[in-house]
């Protein structure tokens, strides 16, 4: 299988902090009750493609996934701000959602005619509901009822357009050990006409393998660099 890199830049001010009503969850992919099955978080139109839109605009991210155990649940959503390494930001929700906090999934219909009965569920956002004023890393959390039955967490990105580009290659391994088992990664970030006034502190970059979180490399660092460029 080819692999895949994505590499992720945050160019921000790091915070850091707790909100005790999202304190049973994990910042992470997950899910939290038997019979949840066949979840999957993309931009909507491309099954495939990774859950990152553009701030303000016209994509949407679509959430798909089936309940097999079919009883009664109220299914309702939030978004939560985090920071680069995915912990929770000091950011209010009224200060990165617009319109409400939270809303109902209404988005389901029931199986037909199959031998493992099961409710689908799909999600569209943003939507008129609920919409994102703030880039970042955010967590989609689906729950029943309250913050203290939780169903699933799925990981995503809103971006901003920036004068930012990143250069890069992808080469074997140069340790002889890991020639055939791993790959290098090297690249530059070109700051255009933005101006990072301090990149070892507010400069970090993520690097995934075919969208994969549990490998993911988080906070990198740049090792060398002059005004404006910057090479990983």
């Amino acid at each position: 299988m080819k692999n895949i890199w994505t590499i992720v830049l945050f160019i921000s001010i790091l915070t850091s902090g707790f909100s005790q009503q999202f304190e049973n969850i994990a910042l992470d992919n997950k899910v939290y009750v038997s019979g949840i099955e066949s979840v999957k978080l993309c931009l909507d139109g491309y099954d495939f493609g990774q859950p990152i839109i553009k701030l303000n605009g016209e994509d949407k991210l679509k959430l798909v996934f089936d309940d097999l155990e079919t009883e009664s649940r109220y299914l309702k959503y939030t978004l939560i701000h985090c920071t680069h390494d995915w912990k929770i930001s000091n950011l209010n929700q009224l200060e990165y959602l617009d319109g409400f906090m939270e809303d109902e999934i209404t988005d389901y219909s029931y199986s037909f005619n199959t031998i493992q009965h099961y409710i689908h569920y799909e999600l569209l956002f943003p939507n008129d509901h609920i919409n994102i004023t703030k880039s970042g890393n955010y967590i989609l959390f689906v729950y029943d009822d309250n913050h203290d039955n939780p169903i699933l967490t799925r990981r995503l990105m809103i971006m901003e357009s920036s004068p930012a580009s990143v250069n890069g290659i992808v080469s074997d391994a140069t340790d002889v050990n890991n020639m055939f088992t791993k790959q290098e990664v090297d690249f530059v970030v070109y700051a255009g006409n933005y101006i990072i006034r301090n990149p070892g502190l507010y400069l970090n970059a993520t690097i995934m393998q075919n969208g994969r979180w549990d490998n993911a490399i988080i906070g990198l660092k740049y090792r060398s660099g002059k005004p404006g460029e910057y090479s990983f």
